[in-house]
């Protein structure tokens, strides 16, 4: 950073952004060295330029040494700031043949050279556009009148020049007019009419013209040719353009005419309607240049039809799923409390098994909750919760998950994962659904007996995992899509491999979502597949803190013990629910129905309602009105308990007064803590 310069300071403090720049630059390296010693003609024109609002540039010296203004910064472009005190040879190096030639020319001979409405694009508001300037080169003189640089001034005429080019266009189509074009305008592909005076008489139409209208017009006027109906259309139009000689443009004006069959329509033109005149110079006419729309105006509305169509069975989709996401989730609930009441009740016998189906339980979990909602996970909008951990604890994890499958069809599976050695950061829920998934695949597609191998490595940084099978192969036609929703190697009927082609496109976009990439590999039918996920190596060592095991709930004092009434004709789920509350200490009754339920809450008085929402006779929403509505029941807490989980569900259950939403399978912590917290 160089020293303050009162001398610089004083030169340069005009303007803003260029002053800034020059100010900041170190001129002492520069081919004019520190202004302290510039002459003063050179100092009093920088100062001048750098008030000034007009785009303004100096070259000065033999190398041409580069100072401009604010103005000057939008032709500069991208050479700003650089080009401040910078040799116009490497400011201008694309273009020095010509520029160079131009400078040497005013700074040799002292000629001003005057450059009109030169095109120099420049970017604007974030884009290249094209701009029009008048350049002056003018010659500038040192302190003892000798040349010495280069005044360059430029003006914007893009305005002007867009103005007299649109001028021009106009003044050319009614050099058409007026020349009266015969065989261009019949040789049209398009309809096109001449119409003259104010009566607006057809002097020229072309064949498209006369098709159009389905009638002749030639040499009549307006009203002859057309009903007073399309004539208090067409006239106001021609009118307009007639009297203010201002063109007129109007797009998918719907018309009815006949079609190429004769039959009356209504038919979609676009129209253009230009003044005409005389060589006089007096108005004469209009023109008008037609072009049918009709068949994109309906492409667009059968587009729109269509649209419409899928936006309606996109909505009947999530309304199936809505009903889907009920009906499979509700089974998941009762497995999970009857879970954890054996764990409150502290039973003996049977941990492990119990444990291989809580992990199975929640894997089935995801797996609907991935089902019902696969694009959420194919647009990468699943959270993830990472940590480091080993790749063989995520193997471990998806062979416990494939095991039956595995068991079933015989398999041998082998596996060469190092431990330790291959530490990655994962959600490792997910992770695991990603080899489980590629796991479960190897079985469907392997023949009962045949071989699987799971291997992991190193290569270049990345943690490498490698699926391999001996199955049936993949096409090569079909490596290119087989990653992609609802893709599936083609089966026969008594080979159905079962799926709906959404495990492999949910692998590719999670393994995505952790940095990584997987391909898949296949030599042909009958020679099995290889799929490989690489994973970015983790620079730390896995987590050393393991994951607190679940605590069972704590015995609620008999203070704190809550009424809750649970509502459900899931009789297995109400129990089950019920049961793990009673274990802790809270008052429970059960009612099927949404009427029993009313009638008991009535004796009952509830602090707390489980309520599900898919009742018969009376749907959860109603009961929860009339729970509210009722004197004893206005103040309890209302839960919504229910296989209903997407969005749409937790407004509609907030608008009906619940006070909160939990979805089955439900967090039976969740539930505790709703139930306590009342």
């Amino acid at each position: 950073m160089p020293a303050p310069d009162p001398v610089a300071d004083s030169i340069f403090a005009g303007g803003e952004i260029a002053a800034a720049t020059a100010r900041a630059l170190d001129w002492s390296r520069t081919a004019l060295g520190s202004p302290t010693t510039w002459p003063h003609a050179l100092r009093s024109a920088v100062r001048t330029m750098l008030h000034t609002r007009q785009a303004t540039s100096i070259f000065w010296g033999s190398e041409y040494v580069n100072i401009y203004n604010d103005g000057f910064v939008p032709l500069l472009g991208g050479k700003h700031p650089a080009a401040m005190g910078q040799s116009a040879r490497q400011v201008w190096s694309d273009a020095w043949p010509v520029v160079g030639e131009l400078l040497e020319r005013v700074l040799t001979r002292g000629e001003a050279v005057l450059f009109e409405e030169a095109l120099v694009p420049i970017v604007r508001g974030g884009r290249l556009e094209d701009a029009w300037w008048n350049y002056s080169y003018s010659p500038l003189f040192d302190d003892d009148g000798q040349l010495a640089g280069i005044l360059v001034v430029a003006t914007e005429t893009t305005a002007a020049v867009r103005a007299r080019k649109q001028l021009e266009a106009a003044k050319a189509e009614a050099e058409l007019a007026r020349a009266e074009l015969h065989g261009i305008f019949m040789q049209a592909p398009f309809p096109i009419a001449l119409l003259r005076g104010a009566e607006h008489r057809f002097i020229l139409v072309n064949g498209p013209y006369r098709a159009l209208v389905g009638r002749e017009v030639d040499g009549r006027t307006l009203r002859e040719a057309f009903s007073q109906e399309e004539v208090g259309y067409y006239l106001p139009h021609l009118d307009r353009v007639f009297a203010t000689g201002e063109p007129l443009i109007l797009q998918e004006a719907a018309l009815r005419l006949p079609d190429a069959s004769g039959v009356v329509r209504d038919r979609f033109i676009d129209v253009g309607y230009y003044a005409w005149r005389d060589f006089a110079g007096a108005a004469a006419g209009v023109l008008a240049v037609i072009h049918d729309v009709t068949d994109k105006v309906d492409a667009r509305l059968r587009e729109s039809r269509l649209r419409s169509a899928a936006e309606a069975a996109n909505r009947a989709k999530d309304e199936f799923l809505a009903i889907v996401s009920h009906e499979l989730r509700n089974p998941l609930s009762p497995i999970i409390t009857a879970l954890r009441v054996m764990e409150l009740r502290g039973l003996q016998g049977g941990e492990r098994e119990r444990a291989v189906i809580g992990r199975q339980v929640e894997h089935l979990t995801r797996v609907v909750d991935d089902l019902l909602d696969v694009s959420r996970i194919a647009n990468g909008k699943v959270p993830l919760a990472t940590k480091v951990v080993e790749v063989a604890d995520v193997v471990a994890s998806a062979i416990e998950v494939a095991s039956p499958m595995l068991e079933e069809r015989r398999h041998r599976l082998r596996v060469r994962v190092p431990r330790p050695g291959l530490p990655v950061r994962v959600d490792v829920e997910r992770m695991t659904q990603v080899l489980s998934n590629l796991l479960t695949n190897a079985c469907k597609y392997t023949d009962a007996g045949g071989e699987i191998r799971i291997e992991a490595g190193t290569e270049g940084g990345d943690a490498v995992l490698r699926v391999r099978d001996t199955g049936i192969g993949i096409e090569a036609g079909m490596l290119a899509s087989v990653f992609d929703l609802f893709t599936q190697e083609r089966q026969s009927l008594d080979r159905s491999r079962g799926g709906l082609g959404l495990g492999l496109a949910i692998v590719r976009n999670l393994v995505r979502m952790h940095g990584g990439k997987v391909t898949a590999e296949s030599e042909g039918r009958g020679k099995g597949a290889t799929f490989t996920v690489r994973l970015p190596l983790s620079e730390t060592m896995p987590d050393a803190a393991q994951e607190a095991a679940t605590q069972p709930f704590a015995a609620a004092s008999r203070s704190d013990a809550r009424r809750v009434l649970i509502v459900d004709d899931n009789h297995d789920s109400a129990e089950m629910l019920a049961e793990m509350l009673g274990v802790i200490g809270h008052v429970t009754e059960i009612a099927d129905d949404g009427p029993c339920a009313l009638v008991m809450a009535e004796r009952f008085t509830p602090q707390v309602v489980l309520l599900d929402i898919g009742l018969p006779a009376m749907d959860g929403y109603e009961v929860a009105r009339r729970l509210r509505a009722a004197s004893s029941t206005a103040r309890a807490r209302l839960f919504a308990v229910t296989g209903y989980g997407q969005e749409a569900d937790h407004g509609r259950s907030q608008d009906a007064g619940f006070d909160g939403h939990l979805v089955k399978p439900v967090d039976l912590e969740a539930v505790v803590r709703a139930v306590e917290g009342a």
